[in-house]
Protein backbone atom coordinates (compact mmCIF):
# COMPACT_ATOMS: atom_id res chain seq x y z
CA UNK A 1 0.00 0.00 0.00
CA UNK A 2 1.35 3.37 -0.93
CA UNK A 3 0.57 6.30 1.29
CA UNK A 4 0.64 9.79 -0.05
CA UNK A 5 1.08 12.55 2.45
CA UNK A 6 0.73 16.22 1.93
CA UNK A 7 3.20 18.58 3.54
CA UNK A 8 2.62 18.64 7.28
CA UNK A 9 2.33 22.17 8.46
CA UNK A 10 0.61 23.89 11.31
CA UNK A 11 -0.08 27.09 9.48
CA UNK A 12 -0.52 28.41 5.98
CA UNK A 13 -3.22 28.55 3.31
CA UNK A 14 -5.46 25.64 2.28
CA UNK A 15 -4.25 23.53 -0.73
CA UNK A 16 -5.35 24.61 -4.14
CA UNK A 17 -8.38 22.75 -5.57
CA UNK A 18 -6.18 21.18 -8.31
CA UNK A 19 -3.90 19.56 -5.74
CA UNK A 20 -6.81 17.95 -3.93
CA UNK A 21 -8.24 16.68 -7.26
CA UNK A 22 -4.95 15.00 -8.24
CA UNK A 23 -4.73 13.34 -4.82
CA UNK A 24 -8.26 12.02 -5.15
CA UNK A 25 -7.53 10.69 -8.67
CA UNK A 26 -4.46 8.84 -7.40
CA UNK A 27 -6.51 7.25 -4.67
CA UNK A 28 -8.94 5.79 -7.28
CA UNK A 29 -6.21 3.90 -9.23
CA UNK A 30 -6.42 0.07 -8.92
CA UNK A 31 -4.08 -1.51 -6.36
CA UNK A 32 -3.31 1.68 -4.56
CA UNK A 33 -4.69 3.48 -1.63
CA UNK A 34 -4.00 7.00 -0.69
CA UNK A 35 -4.26 8.70 2.61
CA UNK A 36 -4.41 12.40 2.08
CA UNK A 37 -3.40 14.67 4.88
CA UNK A 38 -4.71 18.08 4.08
CA UNK A 39 -3.01 21.18 5.16
CA UNK A 40 -4.66 22.75 8.09
CA UNK A 41 -4.46 26.35 8.94
CA UNK A 42 -3.81 26.71 12.63
CA UNK A 43 -4.29 30.08 14.08
CA UNK A 44 -2.41 30.64 17.30
CA UNK A 45 -4.61 32.70 19.58
CA UNK A 46 -3.11 35.91 20.74
CA UNK A 47 -2.37 36.07 24.40
CA UNK A 48 -5.17 37.84 26.12
CA UNK A 49 -4.04 41.06 27.65
CA UNK A 50 -5.56 42.23 30.92
CA UNK A 51 -7.50 45.38 30.43
CA UNK A 52 -6.84 48.01 33.06
CA UNK A 53 -9.67 48.45 35.57
CA UNK A 54 -11.39 51.76 35.02
CA UNK A 55 -11.18 54.22 37.86
CA UNK A 56 -12.98 57.35 38.88
CA UNK A 57 -16.52 57.92 37.58
CA UNK A 58 -16.18 55.06 35.07
CA UNK A 59 -15.55 52.45 37.78
CA UNK A 60 -18.48 50.02 38.11
CA UNK A 61 -20.58 50.40 41.29
CA UNK A 62 -19.87 46.78 42.31
CA UNK A 63 -16.15 47.49 42.34
CA UNK A 64 -16.74 50.57 44.44
CA UNK A 65 -18.69 48.50 46.91
CA UNK A 66 -16.01 45.82 47.12
CA UNK A 67 -13.32 48.43 47.50
CA UNK A 68 -15.29 50.07 50.29
CA UNK A 69 -15.74 46.78 52.10
CA UNK A 70 -12.04 46.01 51.79
CA UNK A 71 -11.20 49.44 53.19
CA UNK A 72 -13.59 48.96 56.10
CA UNK A 73 -12.09 45.55 56.93
CA UNK A 74 -8.57 46.94 56.75
CA UNK A 75 -9.45 49.87 58.99
CA UNK A 76 -11.26 47.61 61.47
CA UNK A 77 -8.31 45.22 61.74
CA UNK A 78 -5.92 48.13 62.15
CA UNK A 79 -8.03 49.50 64.99
CA UNK A 80 -7.89 46.23 66.98
CA UNK A 81 -5.33 46.34 69.73
CA UNK A 82 -4.65 44.80 73.14
CA UNK A 83 -7.02 45.63 76.03
CA UNK A 84 -6.24 48.86 77.84
CA UNK A 85 -4.29 47.91 80.98
CA UNK A 86 -5.41 50.97 82.95
CA UNK A 87 -9.09 50.38 82.17
CA UNK A 88 -8.74 46.70 83.16
CA UNK A 89 -7.22 47.64 86.51
CA UNK A 90 -9.87 50.30 87.15
CA UNK A 91 -12.67 47.85 86.34
CA UNK A 92 -11.32 45.21 88.74
CA UNK A 93 -10.99 47.81 91.47
CA UNK A 94 -14.54 49.03 90.83
CA UNK A 95 -15.92 45.51 91.20
CA UNK A 96 -14.32 45.28 94.64
CA UNK A 97 -15.87 48.61 95.70
CA UNK A 98 -19.43 47.58 94.86
CA UNK A 99 -21.74 46.55 97.70
CA UNK A 100 -21.67 42.79 97.14
CA UNK A 101 -19.50 39.82 98.03
CA UNK A 102 -16.37 39.70 95.89
CA UNK A 103 -16.94 37.48 92.87
CA UNK A 104 -20.61 36.92 93.61
CA UNK A 105 -21.64 37.86 90.08
CA UNK A 106 -19.35 35.23 88.61
CA UNK A 107 -18.62 35.57 84.91
CA UNK A 108 -20.54 38.86 84.71
CA UNK A 109 -17.76 40.50 86.68
CA UNK A 110 -15.13 39.11 84.30
CA UNK A 111 -17.22 40.30 81.35
CA UNK A 112 -17.48 43.83 82.73
CA UNK A 113 -13.70 43.94 83.17
CA UNK A 114 -13.12 42.71 79.61
CA UNK A 115 -15.55 45.25 78.16
CA UNK A 116 -13.77 48.06 80.00
CA UNK A 117 -10.43 46.90 78.64
CA UNK A 118 -11.78 46.72 75.09
CA UNK A 119 -13.42 50.15 75.33
CA UNK A 120 -10.40 51.72 77.03
CA UNK A 121 -12.49 53.26 79.79
CA UNK A 122 -14.20 52.31 83.05
CA UNK A 123 -17.09 51.83 83.25
CA UNK A 124 -17.44 50.82 79.60
CA UNK A 125 -20.00 52.67 77.47
CA UNK A 126 -23.36 51.03 76.97
CA UNK A 127 -24.28 49.87 73.45
CA UNK A 128 -27.16 51.70 71.83
CA UNK A 129 -29.90 50.66 71.53
CA UNK A 130 -29.81 48.36 74.55
CA UNK A 131 -31.81 45.13 74.52
CA UNK A 132 -32.00 42.13 76.85
CA UNK A 133 -33.13 38.79 75.44
CA UNK A 134 -34.57 36.10 77.71
CA UNK A 135 -34.74 32.65 76.08
CA UNK A 136 -37.55 30.54 77.50
CA UNK A 137 -38.32 26.87 76.98
CA UNK A 138 -39.45 23.64 78.65
CA UNK A 139 -37.73 20.29 78.61
CA UNK A 140 -39.34 16.89 78.45
CA UNK A 141 -37.07 15.70 81.27
CA UNK A 142 -39.52 17.46 83.60
CA UNK A 143 -41.67 14.32 83.37
CA UNK A 144 -38.90 12.47 85.28
CA UNK A 145 -39.66 14.42 88.44
CA UNK A 146 -36.44 16.44 88.51
CA UNK A 147 -38.19 19.48 90.04
CA UNK A 148 -41.17 20.02 92.33
CA UNK A 149 -42.36 23.00 90.30
CA UNK A 150 -45.08 22.40 87.70
CA UNK A 151 -44.22 23.03 84.06
CA UNK A 152 -46.95 25.66 83.84
CA UNK A 153 -44.64 28.02 85.75
CA UNK A 154 -42.63 28.61 82.56
CA UNK A 155 -45.53 30.23 80.72
CA UNK A 156 -46.39 32.26 83.83
CA UNK A 157 -42.82 33.57 84.03
CA UNK A 158 -42.87 34.50 80.36
CA UNK A 159 -46.07 36.47 80.94
CA UNK A 160 -44.40 38.23 83.89
CA UNK A 161 -41.36 39.16 81.78
CA UNK A 162 -43.59 40.61 79.07
CA UNK A 163 -45.68 42.51 81.62
CA UNK A 164 -42.56 44.14 83.08
CA UNK A 165 -42.88 42.56 86.54
CA UNK A 166 -39.68 40.49 86.78
CA UNK A 167 -36.28 41.37 88.22
CA UNK A 168 -34.78 41.50 84.73
CA UNK A 169 -37.26 44.24 83.86
CA UNK A 170 -36.07 46.32 86.82
CA UNK A 171 -32.45 45.86 85.76
CA UNK A 172 -33.34 46.79 82.18
CA UNK A 173 -35.13 49.95 83.35
CA UNK A 174 -31.95 51.13 85.06
CA UNK A 175 -30.10 51.31 81.75
CA UNK A 176 -33.03 52.06 79.46
CA UNK A 177 -33.03 48.62 77.87
CA UNK A 178 -35.92 46.77 76.26
CA UNK A 179 -36.70 43.19 77.29
CA UNK A 180 -37.53 40.57 74.68
CA UNK A 181 -38.58 37.00 75.36
CA UNK A 182 -37.60 34.39 72.80
CA UNK A 183 -39.88 31.33 72.93
CA UNK A 184 -37.61 28.43 72.01
CA UNK A 185 -39.96 25.69 73.22
CA UNK A 186 -42.37 26.68 75.99
CA UNK A 187 -44.89 23.87 76.56
CA UNK A 188 -47.82 26.20 75.99
CA UNK A 189 -49.30 28.16 73.13
CA UNK A 190 -48.33 31.71 74.02
CA UNK A 191 -50.37 34.62 72.75
CA UNK A 192 -48.54 36.86 70.30
CA UNK A 193 -47.77 40.12 72.10
CA UNK A 194 -45.15 42.86 71.65
CA UNK A 195 -41.78 41.73 72.96
CA UNK A 196 -42.37 38.01 72.29
CA UNK A 197 -40.33 36.34 69.56
CA UNK A 198 -41.42 32.82 68.64
CA UNK A 199 -38.68 30.40 67.59
CA UNK A 200 -40.36 27.14 68.59
CA UNK A 201 -39.50 23.73 67.23
CA UNK A 202 -41.76 20.69 67.02
CA UNK A 203 -45.38 20.58 65.96
CA UNK A 204 -47.49 20.85 69.12
CA UNK A 205 -47.34 21.97 72.72
CA UNK A 206 -47.74 18.36 73.90
CA UNK A 207 -44.76 17.16 71.87
CA UNK A 208 -42.61 20.09 72.93
CA UNK A 209 -43.38 19.63 76.61
CA UNK A 210 -43.58 15.88 77.07
CA UNK A 211 -40.90 14.50 74.75
CA UNK A 212 -38.10 13.28 76.96
CA UNK A 213 -34.38 13.18 76.16
CA UNK A 214 -33.81 10.33 73.65
CA UNK A 215 -31.69 8.20 75.96
CA UNK A 216 -34.30 8.51 78.71
CA UNK A 217 -37.03 7.10 76.48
Amino acid sequence: MRVRRGPATVSGPQPAPGVLARQAEQARKPGTAAVVLQRRSVVTPRKASRMPMPSGPDRPPADDRLAGEATMITETIAAIGPPDATALADARERQERLTKPSGSLGMLEDLSVRLAGLAGQCPPPLPQPVAIAVFAGDHGVHARGVTPWPQEVTAQMVANFLAGGAVVNSLAAQVGAEVYVVDVGVAADLQAVPGLISRKGGTSAEQRGNSAIPHLG
